[in-house]
């Protein structure tokens, strides 16, 4: 009916603003498109970009001094650095900083749960994206075409950052 039909629209249309006024947060503390600053969205384009984005993500405050990983616990999310700096109170010698836009730190939690192996504090006004693994195994069924494109991406950036240990 027509009523159904502008139901439809008034979602698609409020999911596409809230899509768009993420991104363009985003792009103002990345200080360019989120799909040139973060690895994770290569080879996305902008519009499954913004689907995952908004489906998958929330950014969050932190002050400094607050820890936001624990060695030892389980990570159910992909933790990206919006703004501010981190640093581990684990790997000191030499110091592990974490100071770039769209720089990753901690571990995989959005494909897999694995266990943090670092405790990082914020060491000033901080801004993360925490990209949720438990949202995601929703996003996988209903965008299963993206969400196979992110799993590539996870799974590239592991065993890049494996090769840059050996």
């Amino acid at each position: 009916s027509l009523w159904i039909l502008f139901c439809l629209f008034v979602q698609v249309h409020f999911t596409t603003n809230q899509e768009e006024e993420l991104w363009s947060i985003l792009v103002n503390r990345l200080n360019n498109s989120p799909l040139q600053a973060i690895s994770l969205l290569h080879g996305l384009t902008e519009t499954e970009a913004k689907k995952f984005l908004h489906a998958c993500s929330s950014c969050v405050q932190c002050e400094a001094g607050d820890v936001i990983t624990v060695q030892g616990d389980i990570s159910y999310s992909y933790d990206l650095l919006l703004k501010g700096r981190l640093s581990s109170l684990t790997f000191q010698n030499p110091p592990r900083k974490y100071t770039s836009p769209g720089q990753h730190f901690g571990v995989n939690g959005l494909t897999e749960h694995n266990k943090h192996i670092e405790d990082i504090v914020a060491t000033d006004s901080t801004e993360i994206l925490v990209l949720s693994g438990i949202a995601f195994q929703k996003f996988f069924h209903s965008a299963p075409n993206i969400a196979h494109k992110i799993v590539y991406n996870t799974t590239k950036l592991a065993r890049e950052k494996l090769r840059n240990v050996r």
